[in-house]
Parts: structure tokens; C-alpha cells; sequence
């Protein structure tokens, strides 16, 4: 296995555990006021050392909520097509994160964008 292999299977890695911890985030709003804590605490704590090991192996986690949409972003806005070209967008949601190793992206992400002013 190469260099970017192993870096493009750990990215992917990481990205499905980022959306794990991110769906058991929002899951957390469902239960008991106790039960809600205890697992928000577990999200955090496996969130922290999600990104503690990806700096570990020089990868950064890159999430885009409230950044202006921009030409160049590591992003693909997945609902880009609803406004025109000149409209001043802002990521409302990061659906997945980018992850760049070594200065370069080597898994774009995904977001859903806004207009600006909304």
C-alpha cells in the first residue's frame, strides 16, 4: 500500500467517524435530560480524540459551518445549484469534513449553503 493510499483509506476513516460522532450528537436531542448528557459527553470526549489522533499523523479535520461559500473552498456545496453564480453564500451544515494531510486536501467535503443575508 502507498503513502496516499493509506492516507486516502484513513481519511475516508475519519470522515465516517466525524459523521458518526455528529449523528449521535443530534440523536442526543431525543432522550432523557441525563441520558442526553451522558452521551453528549461521550460525543465530545470521542470527538476530541478523533481530531487528537488526526493531528497526531499530520491530518487536519476541516468543518466549514458559518464560512462564506467560496471558489477554492475544500467543499462542495451539495445544493449549489439553487443559486446563481454571484450570490454571496454562507455553509449553513457540514456534512462531511474535508481532511487535509500534509497541506493538501485529500477528501474534498461536503456542505449545505445559504444566502448570505437569509
Amino acid at each position: 500500500m502507498t503513502e496516499a493510499e493509506f492516507a486516502t483509506d484513513l481519511a475516508g476513516l475519519f470522515v465516517d467517524y466525524w459523521k458518526l460522532a455528529r449523528g449521535s450528537a443530534r440523536a442526543a436531542d431525543l432522550l432523557q435530560e441525563a441520558d442526553s448528557k451522558r452521551l453528549l459527553s461521550q460525543v465530545k470526549y470521542a470527538t476530541r480524540q478523533l481530531n487528537e489522533y488526526a493531528e497526531r499523523y499530520g491530518f487536519r479535520i476541516v468543518e466549514f459551518d458559518g464560512l462564506a461559500f467560496e471558489p477554492g473552498m475544500a467543499a462542495s456545496a451539495d445544493n449549489a445549484d439553487d443559486f446563481e453564480d454571484e450570490e454571496l453564500l454562507v455553509v449553513t451544515r457540514t456534512i462531511e469534513p474535508a481532511i487535509v494531510y500534509d497541506m493538501r486536501v485529500i477528501r474534498t467535503g461536503r456542505v449545505v449553503v445559504a444566502r448570505k443575508n437569509s
